[in-house]
């Protein structure tokens, strides 16, 4: 239950003082790039390309959003 989003409050691992309900990926396509949109309450609250300056948590979500992307790829 608690990689699906918008658990704050039903998942214990949630941090309760994080300030977006869920993260999504993307590509963005010229040149091929990974985006990202943080969103909170159901409504974008930021977004951006995945790269260095994004924070560990973001970068390991952005890592299996990827993992999951080749793996889909090769069916």
């Amino acid at each position: 239950m608690c990689n699906v989003g918008y658990v704050r409050g039903r998942c214990l691992h949630f941090p309760q003082d994080a300030k977006a309900d869920a993260a999504r990926f993307s590509f963005a396509h010229k040149p091929p790039q990974l985006v990202y949109i943080l969103e909170k309450d159901h409504a974008p609250l930021e977004h951006g390309l995945v790269d260095v300056s994004v924070n560990e948590v973001l970068q390991a979500q952005a890592k299996a959003f990827l993992a999951s992307h080749a793996r889909l790829s090769v069916k």
